[in-house]
């Protein structure tokens, strides 16, 4: 699974269609911001010494801070503003007892990959019904891609070592993941933690089989320069009541395998 280090995304050519295109550019667009966002953190934290932990501390006690000075204003005017006055109480300490690390710098990170995760997933599904049916239910739309363009994805399994039941085993977890981010607010609970472990099993199974039935020339040399499948989704990390976020290698194989899918059917 080399491939979940490559990070960029194949150019449109002039034989491609729009959709493709289009993808490709928010897709490009999404790395771009959420790059330079990461970058401008690290910066700040350069050159201030301030780190994510002492900044969020900040811009809390800011914003407690501004909801006090608005209504000193409409006091000052004489205002009556006692039927719009806001219960405003930030308590950071119950606010990051949320998260399993108890780190404001993870949770930082851990959220701008939710957003990253979050905004392609729409894009590729989006893209993805177009291709097939825009009444297919979201756990069959890979499995729709399939069953249409056979010729295409087949070439998946013999470059990337890609495999059918890898992309079905994968597509079920991070719509598992989409899931309990959209319902959930990213906070697991009894059922959708069990039903995510469940599909991380099956995942790790498949990805370590693509490796076997895989049809590619080099296979053996994409398994010795992968990680290990239980180097992914580090189930410590996914607690009742508490919020999961994507890693960096879970965030990176979700693009690397459906960039790839829309690729290769874009060759159509």
């Amino acid at each position: 699974m080399l491939y979940i280090y490559d990070l960029t995304i194949d150019a449109p050519n002039e034989k491609s269609a729009t959709w493709y295109k289009n993808f490709h550019d928010a897709f490009c667009m999404c790395q771009l911001v959420n790059n330079g966002i990461f970058s401008l953190l690290d910066l700040f934290e350069a050159d201030t010494g301030v780190g994510a932990d002492i900044l969020i501390r900040e811009i809390m006690l800011g914003m407690n801070s501004r909801v006090n000075d608005i209504n000193n204003i409409h006091e000052f005017l004489g205002e009556d503003i006692s039927d719009f006055n806001k219960n405003v109480q930030l308590d950071i300490e119950r606010i990051i007892g949320l998260t399993v690390s108890g780190s404001w710098s993870e949770s930082l990170k851990g959220f701008l990959n939710i957003w990253e995760f979050i905004f392609i997933f729409c894009l590729f599904e989006g893209a993805a019904r177009n291709l097939v049916s825009r009444k297919t239910l979201m756990r069959k739309v890979v499995p729709s891609i399939f069953e249409k363009y056979p010729d295409q994805v087949r070439m998946l399994d013999l470059e990337f070592c890609f495999t059918e039941d890898l992309y079905f085993r994968a597509w079920n977890v991070f719509v598992s993941l989409r899931n309990i981010y959209s319902h959930s607010h990213g906070v697991m609970d009894a059922k959708s933690r069990s039903d995510l472990v469940k599909r991380i099993t099956e995942f790790r199974s498949a990805y370590e089989n693509s490796f076997n039935e895989s049809q590619s020339e080099n296979s053996l040399i994409l398994e010795a320069m992968s990680p290990g499948s239980d180097d992914l989704f580090d189930e410590d990390k996914i607690q009742n009541g508490k919020f999961y976020f994507i890693e960096d290698k879970e965030l990176n194989i979700f693009k690397s395998l459906f960039t790839k899918l829309l690729w290769a059917v874009s060759q159509n």
